[in-house]
């Protein structure tokens, strides 16, 4: 036995005539020289097309089931998903089919002579976007910050009041030995030996 379930309204009458339609997306290309080529793509959405009719009352004969819907509420129901804007669960389990799918296009009339509802409904599959996530790796480097100095060029100082050998070393960021060692000749063989209106070089850094 062959049951379809749309949302939560089990078809009644299920007729061998439904079908199901799944296309690739494949395209025609034309090389020179060659001619056409069909690259094959993704697969399509799948289609569910399918005719029957709701009963008003039950029949073994042709009803998989007693508890129906009155015709008009289950037009209502239909309807309901269709207008919603919205998927609807397609379930056929003798065909593997439980899945996503909108309603497209929904007839229906009455049958003569009969308080049954004829009616058409077309379904297409509904799949949410898969969108691919990248896992990126990252590698911690040792990077060594310099802190900006400002760029002294070489120049002469002459000796104030107050100053040393040490205080002027300090003033232009040298050591003691480099000042020295750079005006030994003005300083003399005595590095403390710093007067005042001495002329020294200071050496650029």
């Amino acid at each position: 036995m062959v049951n379809i379930y749309i949302g939560n309204i089990r078809l009644p009458v299920v007729e061998p005539t439904f079908e199901i339609e799944e296309v690739h997306d494949n395209s025609e290309h034309q090389i020179v020289g060659f001619g056409g080529v069909n690259l094959i793509g993704k697969r399509a959405l799948k289609t569910f097309n399918y005719s029957s009719f709701y009963p008003k009352r039950y029949d073994s004969s042709y009803c998989s089931f007693r508890d129906l819907l009155n015709p008009k509420e289950f037009i209502r129901r239909i309807l309901a998903y269709k207008n919603s804007t919205n998927y609807v669960r397609l379930v056929i389990p003798s065909f593997l089919i439980n899945g996503l799918f909108t309603i497209e296009g929904f007839n229906y009339k009455p049958i003569d002579g009969t308080e049954d509802i004829g009616y058409t409904i077309s379904m297409k599959e509904y799949r949410l976007p898969e969108i691919p996530t990248t896992t990126y790796s990252f590698e911690m480097y040792n990077v060594e910050y310099v802190k900006e100095e400002k760029v002294v060029v070489g120049q002469n100082y002459v000796v104030k009041d107050g100053d040393t050998i040490v205080t002027i070393a300090r003033k232009f960021n040298m050591t003691v030995a480099d000042l020295y060692n750079d005006n030994q000749s003005t300083i003399g063989n005595n590095p403390t030996n710093v007067q005042v209106g001495m002329s020294l070089w200071i050496r650029g850094s």
